[in-house]
């Protein structure tokens, strides 16, 4: 028996080889399930419209005017996938568009990568804690892609 435990053992080179193919292979098919279920609620539930109401305040304050439910949705969507936004605000002004894009990079917290990843970690942190966090990130991602897109739009001869 110990002789067969000495011969499955790794070098380090070895184990850093099988860690990330079967690390690769894990996340590729977590950012796949985590698209697919948030394009599932956003498509037949109302759960992004219930938690985007929480951004609509802000969106309304920072002049989006009657995109601002559209942005509240594609701010929670984000939650689900770093990508899935862009789905939303398709047919959205270039304004729109913009901030959403400058939110959902800068949010960091996504089902699809991150939040498995620091779960899974012995970082003492709660699923609620991430939550705020992240609903906090939001909230100042917003402000401020708001207000550079504002001051840089006219820069650019783009019309708000």
């Amino acid at each position: 028996m110990r002789e067969e435990c000495n011969r499955l053992r790794y070098s380090t080179k070895e184990a850093a080889i099988i860690a990330t193919g079967f690390s690769t292979v894990s996340a590729t098919f977590m950012i796949v399930v985590a698209r697919t279920l948030g394009l599932l609620l956003a498509e037949y539930t109302p759960v992004f419209d219930i938690i985007g109401y929480i951004f609509v305040p802000f969106a309304m304050l920072l002049g989006f005017g009657p995109e601002a439910v559209m942005m509240g949705k594609s701010c929670a969507i984000s939650l689900a996938e770093m990508f899935l936004p862009a789905n939303i605000v398709a047919n959205g002004s270039p304004l729109s568009q913009y901030v959403t894009a400058i939110v959902c990079v800068s949010e960091i917290l996504f089902f699809s990568a991150s939040i498995p990843c620091v779960l899974g970690t012995d970082i003492d942190i709660s699923l609620k804690d991430i939550l705020i966090v992240w609903v906090e990130r939001i909230i100042l991602s917003l402000i401020l892609a708001a207000l550079v897109v504002r001051f840089l739009f006219p820069l650019m001869g783009v019309p708000l």
